[in-house]
């Protein structure tokens, strides 16, 4: 495990350049491997949550953690390093992208089972993403509150989610530079409110939240009356501004925004999905740094921001304790 028991009280003093070298010397030392694809299925925060679910899971097992990224759907050239530094080592390969899925091998074609029995072989893998990924899941959500943030009670695991967050969360250059060049133009106040309120294909997996109940949990929160919304409908905005005409409200969604498809996005072209993805790593990176966040922890940027953010910093409409 990364820190023994008598350390763990002290996680959060750790500079992150710390934290990162700790994680990938210990994880450099287990014994089996996991393979885990990102970008294989869903929405990028889905597939964010899912992999720091994984390397938390392969952590209490004593699992190495590798990360393959040349099939995700947020790639433009090179998969997770488009966007973030390295925090494990890679292992990209096209017969990786042909075998490496999330749903089982008992539905993957006859030839696609023998190429997967190669992948090990070649790879020098335990397991691929599909091996482990039920008991990911299952893991996560039954131990999600133990493991949210760390504290001495929470044996014997040495790692949180929240530090794992913290971990992956660190982005290349050119990534950061545009997505500073962004937050700028927003010229927001220093002290504001985080709000995500999203639309489109989330009611297909939970029911939408008023407007007014984002903002019944922020006014005891600050004496600001300015906030930052991440929406993906613009009508949103208009209705805050109508309801609450005394708040500022500051966003990156445009006039004519009715709501985000993740089917449709996947259509566009990869120049036109990078500018996309840069607004919304901008739109998450100006949330982590509000004073307080409101979103939906059924949500996935708002389960994300539930992890990223410190404790004590955030709530959801949908419930006021985090879950996975």
């Amino acid at each position: 495990m990364i820190m023994c028991t008598n350390q763990q009280t002290h996680l959060a003093s750790v500079s992150d350049d710390e934290l990162l070298q700790r994680y990938a010397s210990e994880n450099r030392k287990r014994t089996s491997s996991l393979i885990f694809g990102v970008g294989l299925d869903a929405g990028f925060f889905s597939e964010l949550n899912n992999m720091i679910f994984a390397m938390l899971f392969c952590s209490v097992n004593n699992i190495r953690f590798r990360l393959h990224s040349s099939s995700a759907n947020f790639l433009t050239t090179n998969g997770w390093q488009d966007y973030f530094l390295p925090f494990c080592a890679e292992t990209n390969s096209s017969l990786l992208d042909l075998v490496d899925y999330r749903y089982p091998e008992s539905r993957m074609s006859r030839k696609r089972r023998l190429l997967r029995g190669i992948a090990y072989a070649i790879h020098s893998t335990d397991f691929l993403t599909s091996d482990l990924f039920h008991r990911i899941r299952i893991f996560a959500k039954q131990n999600a509150q133990r493991l949210h943030y760390n504290s001495p009670d929470r044996q014997p695991f040495s790692l949180d989610l929240h530090t794992l967050a913290k971990i992956v969360w660190r982005f290349n250059d050119e990534t950061a530079d545009q997505m500073e060049k962004q937050i700028a133009e927003l010229a927001l106040p220093e002290s504001y409110i985080g709000l995500h309120i999203r639309r489109g294909d989330k009611i297909s997996e939970a029911p939408l939240e008023s407007v007014e109940s984002y903002m019944n949990l922020v006014v005891n929160q600050t004496t600001s009356k300015n906030a930052f919304v991440l929406t993906d409908d613009f009508r949103v905005i208009n209705e805050l501004r109508i309801t609450y005409p005394d708040w500022s409200f500051f966003t990156f969604a445009q006039t004519g925004e009715c709501g985000y498809d993740h089917k449709e996005h996947l259509r566009q072209s990869k120049e036109a999905r990078r500018i996309a993805m840069i607004k919304l790593l901008a739109s998450v990176e100006t949330l982590r740094r509000s004073d307080f966040f409101v979103g939906t922890y059924h949500s996935n940027p708002g389960k994300f921001l539930g992890m990223l953010r410190p404790e004590g910093t955030h709530s959801g409409v949908d419930n006021s304790i985090w879950f996975a």
